[in-house]
């Protein structure tokens, strides 16, 4: 019931919504919902379960006209447009309905896109839009002028929408949902955080001050850290699925790769594709890089810049001229599945590439030529290589669950089959002193590795110097290593000669200190500090 009356105060009007039910002067037949004030103050417009809106008199509470009649179920929200011109329905019927707010017309068709119930609506500032949220955990855009649906519902909630709200200069919008999230809106384009559907890869300028994100919908977006904003607009080239992403060493560049085969390079100050446009004109200048018969998997740029080396599921790779964005080599075949990772050494020397094939290939990063064989030591498929920042060593991760640390000169396993996790090992990185490596797994666990363990092979013998300062150790690998006792790292490289195994050396150790010592199979040695003695 809207209902006015007089108080102590004079001039002073006070309407009471407390009993908006059916047979109370309401003007509806059942329970009231949703009302809505217009923007001058002057009217009230009610929803109802009888299906009907209602508008009233906000100073005297009477009703102005008949109850408005179109929707096919229950009035669930409504909104008056700013100008006030204008009032926005939804209901259990799926749709929304536009009203003239002066004549109490329909006004067109109703508004189809959702399929099922409207929960809230809300206009934009200038009231040139209306966004609409679903028991459908969906959004939908409209044209508030034409009730023409601007692009298809928006998806970024996995339960029942709650809540939308426009910005105050209508460039976002927000929306909340039973899934407790809260997410963000291109109030233009409707675009979830810069896009419409899943993110399938990002990566951080070297200056830590962008984010790029490669989504499903075949876009990319550059992000501002400091403040979570979108820089532009989402950059489009791509056909399909965007799989992969990096920038350049010194941040100017970026390059993506997509399952429509082909890569992209940009330009990251100016969000413009290098090959793809004219920055004056936005005339197409030239297609993008395209050689590959397979979706692009992975995709890396030389330390300096100036190459770009690609894998795809054509079990092949590409070397490419990262400024003319010739080919200098490719198709570039050394395995026989599909490619799953790239890494450029540090120096740009060399890359390697892993392979659904178990295997990793290393080439010449100036040539793109094979360099020697094919590097074995997984069980299963190869999910990511990291080189060390000394460029000494390579970690790779398998869908084996283990992790290989690797000589890059030589090829040979340091250390082969660390196995700790439970599952997949999705990814690994070096310390700055390439003296350890972390990895994390999909069994939720992180595991620290000591890259310095000097063995191959099982460790036989151990024994301190005389001034009890360093630990020299023989192992099955036929050589020898040398250790600080203070901090555990191995000294320089294993000392080669021998021809076989090494069973004994030294000289003997005290038995006290002796006592401290450990070996690990394979290849890691433990020095447990003795507690001082009170």
């Amino acid at each position: 019931m809207v209902r006015g009356s007089q108080s102590a105060a004079k001039d002073e009007v006070c309407i009471n919504f407390t009993e908006f039910y059916a047979g109370k002067n309401s003007g509806h037949s059942r329970s009231v919902v949703c009302v809505a004030f217009s923007p001058d103050g002057s009217t009230i417009v009610s929803g109802s379960f009888d299906k009907t809106l209602c508008l009233w008199d906000a100073q005297s509470g009477a009703v102005i006209g008949e109850p408005l009649k179109g929707h096919t179920d229950k009035v669930i929200c409504i909104a008056f447009s700013p100008d006030g011109s204008r009032i926005v329905s939804g209901s259990d019927d799926s749709t929304l309905r536009l009203w003239n707010a002066k004549s109490s017309a329909a006004m067109g068709e109703p508004l189809k896109g959702h399929s099922d119930e409207i929960v809230c609506i809300a206009f934009s500032p200038d009231s040139s839009k209306i966004v609409s949220g679903s028991q459908d955990n969906t959004l939908c855009l409209w044209d508030a002028k034409s009730g023409v649906a601007i692009g298809q519902p928006l998806k970024g909630h996995s339960d029942r929408v709650t809540c939308v709200e426009f910005s105050p200069d209508g460039s976002k919008f927000a929306s909340s949902s039973f899934d407790k999230m809260l997410c963000l809106w291109d109030g233009n384009t409707g675009l979830l955080g810069g896009h419409n559907d899943c993110v399938t890869c990002a990566a951080f300028s070297p200056d830590g001050l962008t984010i790029v994100s490669g989504s499903s919908d075949s876009t990319l977006c550059l992000w501002d850290t400091k403040s979570g904003s979108l820089i532009g607009r989402p950059l489009e080239g791509h056909r399909s699925h965007v799989s992969c992403l990096e920038f350049s060493p010194d941040g100017s560049k970026i390059v993506s790769g997509s399952w429509d085969t082909t890569i992209c390079l940009w330009d990251a100050r100016s969000a413009h594709g290098l090959f793809l446009w004219d920055a004056k004109s936005w005339e197409v200048v030239r297609e993008t890089l395209k050689s590959h018969t397979a979706l692009v998997s992975c995709i890396a740029f030389s330390s300096d810049g100036s190459k770009i080396v690609s894998g795809s599921n054509d079990k092949t790779l590409f070397l490419w001229d990262a400024k003319s964005g010739a080919v200098i080599r490719g198709p570039m075949r050394g395995h026989s599945d599909q490619i799953t990772c790239v890494a450029f050494s540090p120096d740009g020397s060399n890359f390697v590439s892993g392979s659904h094939d178990a295997t990793l290939c290393q080439w010449d990063g100036q040539s793109g030529a094979t360099i020697g064989e094919p590097f074995k030591h997984h069980n299963d498929g190869l999910y990511s290589i990291v080189f060390s920042p000394d460029g000494s060593k390579m970690v790779s991760t398998s869908w084996d669950s283990t992790l290989c640390l690797w000589d890059t000169k030589s090829g040979v396993v340091i250390r082969g089959s660390l196995k700790a996790h439970s599952s997949l090992v999705r990814c690994v990185a070096f310390s700055s002193n390439s003296l350890n490596f972390v990895s994390g797994s999909d069994d939720s666990t992180v595991c620290l590795w000591d890259a310095n363990s000097g063995h191959s092979k099982h460790i036989n013998c151990v024994t301190f110097s005389p001034d009890s300062s360093m630990i020299v150790s023989g192992s099955d690998d036929k050589t020898l290593c040398l250790w600080d006792v203070k901090s555990g790292a191995a000294i320089g490289e294993p000392l080669k000669g021998h021809e076989n195994r090494i069973d004994q050396v030294d000289p003997e150790p005290t038995r006290e200190l002796e006592r401290n010592i450990a070996v690990e199979h394979p290849g890691r040695l433990l020095i447990k500090t003795p507690k001082p003695q009170i």
